[in-house]
C-alpha cells in the first residue's frame, strides 16, 4: 500500500516539466525556487518543524 495517495503529489519528471513551462513563460529560477520553498514550508498537512532552542542551560 503506497504512503501517499499519488493523485495529491506530483512525480519528480512532472515537477520538471513544470518548472520548464514556467521558465519558458519567462519565470525566473529564483522566483520558481522561492515560490517551492513556500509551497513546502506552508502547507497545513505539513507543518513547520518546532525551532529547537541551542542555549546551553548554565549549571
Amino acid at each position: 500500500m503506497p504512503m501517499y495517495d499519488t493523485e495529491e503529489y506530483m512525480t519528480g519528471a512532472e515537477i520538471v516539466n513544470l518548472i520548464e513551462k514556467l521558465e519558458e513563460e519567462g519565470m525566473s529560477s529564483d522566483k520558481i525556487i522561492e515560490i517551492i520553498k513556500y509551497v513546502e514550508t506552508n502547507d497545513p498537512r505539513n507543518p513547520k518543524p518546532k525551532k529547537v532552542n541551542k542555549t546551553k542551560k548554565k549549571q
